[in-house]
């Protein structure tokens, strides 16, 4: 008889978490698991990636809550209105992310129906409405909820997620690093929190990154990708203060970041400031980015924090010169000066590394090199799940 097994996961639009879900899903074997996939908001361009065998359940929050105010008064949608009112209202007084959620979750949860029972309920994500969802609207033999941020550098607020974890089975996180920090918060959770890398399709990111070449470079011209979305804590801004150090020292680079978000007006409005617009370049969601990974020169992921970014296990498969800054995980993820560079998340300490690869053609083969010899992780981490989960 087969497994009885729940996901829910906000949506499907491009991120590390979401394309690390798809990963898991088509990894599953469907002969022993029959799986329904549940979103807060059915959307996003990675939809059509989920495996056929996969139950999309309707998803919780109907388009109608995507349309402005106006539109729900013409159309009587009444109590949409009321309750999009209320959780704008609700986020204002909470004045942080985590409150936000918890506040929000008031409202939402009145308006989410119950989902059968389980055998294994799974939330894809600890925040928004994702596990508050399982914890309190799913029967399930076990619950699981996946920790894919560093909790060490969340503020105290972060201890209003304190009851919901309490009632999972098992808290997983996605590298060693984020599972040590989580415990300090929370170490009366240290016997249930378990560590399962995210699973990464070496095979399919191979394929995909031969598609096509994205660049037209000269011979003298250094290309450095970042795939991240455009928040502030993945420290974009720095990358463009680093790239104008760059600049001015006469090197000749084009920055590509591949990924969109809030602050991308912002950014646009900096780079024409700084008259880099030849230099550093917002190429946007792509639905495959692996080409812009596989013909750059140097993978640099700026971030300000960080669990354990998906961009760099793809990078690290295609054997790209990467440097990282210096979050939690990163000793983990990267050894320093084998198979990659780990610096202080500032413009100067970025910057100071980009010109030394620039500048030293052995090491960036040496560190590809490297990365050539390592062996994939994908079976290992879904034996991993499998184990979990049974």
């Amino acid at each position: 008889m087969k497994k009885k097994v729940f996901f829910i996961i906000e949506s499907l639009t491009i991120g590390g978490t979401e394309k690390s879900l798809i990963s898991l899903l088509q990894e599953m074997d469907y002969d022993k698991y029959q799986v329904d996939l549940l979103m807060v908001k059915k959307e996003g361009d990675l939809l059509d990636k989920v495996p056929k065998e996969v139950n999309i359940l309707e998803p919780l929050l109907s388009d109608d809550y995507n349309k402005s105010v106006s539109e729900l008064i013409k159309t009587k949608r009444l109590n949409v209105l009321l309750n999009k009112l209320l959780i704008k209202f609700l986020n204002k007084i909470g004045n942080d992310l985590v409150k936000q959620d918890i506040y929000s979750w008031v409202v939402k949860k009145r308006l989410f129906r119950k989902n059968g029972l389980y055998d294994v309920a799974i939330s894809y994500m600890h925040h928004s409405s994702c596990l508050l969802y399982l914890s309190e609207n799913v029967d399930a033999y076990r619950k699981i909820c996946y920790v894919h941020l560093d909790f060490g550098t969340m503020n105290s607020k972060a201890n209003l997620y304190k009851k919901y974890f309490e009632r999972m089975n098992t808290i997983v996180t996605v590298g060693e690093g984020q599972r040590l920090s989580f415990v300090k918060r929370f170490p009366q959770l240290d016997s249930k929190t378990v560590v399962i890398p995210n699973i990464v399709s070496k095979k399919e990111i191979i394929d995909l990154a031969t598609r096509f070449n994205p660049f037209q470079k000269n011979n003298h011209e250094v290309v450095i990708v970042t795939v991240a979305r455009l928040q502030v804590v993945k420290g974009i801004d720095i990358a463009l203060d680093a790239c104008e150090i760059l600049v001015s020292k006469g090197i000749n680079i084009k920055w590509y970041i591949v990924g969109d978000g809030k602050l991308r007006k912002e950014l646009e409005l900096k780079i024409k400031e700084k008259r880099l617009q030849n230099h550093f370049i917002l190429v946007g969601n792509q639905k495959n980015p692996y080409p812009y990974i596989k013909y750059c020169d140097i993978y640099v992921q700026p971030s300000r924090t960080e669990a354990r970014p998906l961009a760099v296990e793809e990078a690290k498969i295609l054997y790209k010169p990467i440097i990282v800054t210096s979050y939690q995980e990163a000793k983990f993820q990267v050894k320093e000066e084998k198979t990659g560079l780990i610096t202080n998340a500032s413009s100067e300490s970025i910057s100071d590394n980009i010109y030394m690869l620039t500048q030293n053609d052995m090491l960036r083969e040496q560190l590809s090199n490297n990365l050539r010899a390592e062996s994939s992780s994908t079976q290992i981490n879904k034996n991993l799940f499998d184990e979990m989960i049974n």
